[in-house]
């Protein structure tokens, strides 16, 4: 299966986790990759997780996952960069500024990672509130 495919299959995985988590999203095709642009559904979610908006990113000829959340308030990140150090991917979490964060890992299978590591980020803001 080309990486093309499988990057397409595992944004719409990642879309399924998100939206079973109660965000709504969109899937835009670009010439080199697959962002999915998701938002809380309803403000009892909002108000949960205390996120704006979740974007992914899988580049089609690259096997990199990029995740992007702009939240109301600071983040605590720091398990997210934990549970990559243990996976066998190269990883890091970006603090760009107070409210947006980038977490991106690559690696040969990093694709396949991409609906859990957007599922634990949530799961992590919602266990820190």
């Amino acid at each position: 299966m080309s990486e093309e495919n499988v990057a397409e299959r595992k944004i719409r995985e990642t879309v399924a986790e998100l939206e079973k988590l109660g965000y709504t999203c969109r899937i835009k095709e670009e010439n080199d990759k697959f962002l999915a642009s998701c938002a809380p559904s309803k403000f009892e979610v909002f108000y949960k997780d205390r996120i704006n908006k979740i974007e992914v990113v899988l580049p089609k000829n690259e096997n990199l996952v990029n995740i992007s959340v702009i939240s109301k308030e600071p983040l605590d990140l720091s398990k997210v960069n934990e549970w990559i150090e243990k996976s066998p991917l190269f990883g890091r979490t970006i603090f760009v500024e107070s409210k947006y964060y980038e977490v991106e890992s690559k690696g040969k299978n990093a694709y396949s990672i991409a609906p859990d590591l957007a599922k634990f980020i949530i799961n992590i803001q919602r266990k820190n509130r």
